[in-house]
């Protein structure tokens, strides 16, 4: 009975040092999308938004009019340049994006009313959370790229901040 216990105990330890000595691999890394920057200014902002939304199947998306500009966005048409935004209505997920090009001197001034924006999305999804819409409105970007001040308030944020990247110039 003891050479039995005893042989079986040499198992178990030759089994335990085999499997110490195996070295755990790294799974392969991804590797990093060099981003074309781009050089020129986009001819037309809609041809940026496009591309954004290219993969992005929401209902209800609409592109903003001047009369959204105003009562969504809190941006007076006088504020802007040029813009392109799209919006979802809320009621299947959140997939906002704005590209706005400001007046001089305005730039501030979108900005600040982006982050109203924002805070507008974040109090509606509060207790209406749909697809994760209140992390994502929490979570969206407002920044400048070039001339033009940006927010991305969607789920895949940095598939979009490529596309800003490789059609707006900085």
């Amino acid at each position: 009975m003891k050479k039995i216990v005893a042989l079986l105990l040499a198992a178990i330890m030759l089994l335990s040092v085999t499997a110490c000595g195996k070295e755990e691999q790294d799974a392969p890394q991804p590797s990093e999308k060099s981003v074309a920057y781009a050089q020129t200014e986009p001819e037309n902002l809609g041809d940026v938004m496009s591309l954004i939304y290219e993969n992005i199947k929401m209902k209800e998306l609409q592109s903003a009019t001047e009369k959204d500009l105003t009562n969504l966005f809190h941006i007076e048409p006088d504020m802007v340049q040029k813009y392109a935004i799209r919006y979802s209505s809320g009621r299947y997920g959140v997939a906002d994006v704005a590209i706005i090009k400001p007046a001089e001197g305005q730039t501030e001034a979108v900005q600040e009313a982006l982050e109203t924006r924002r805070a507008d999305r974040v109090a509606e999804f509060e207790n209406y959370d749909v697809h994760d819409s209140f992390r994502i409105a929490k979570e969206a970007e407002i920044f400048t790229r070039g001339d033009y001040v940006i927010m991305l308030m969607l789920a895949d944020v940095d598939a979009a901040r490529t596309i800003i990247l490789e059609q707006i110039p900085g």
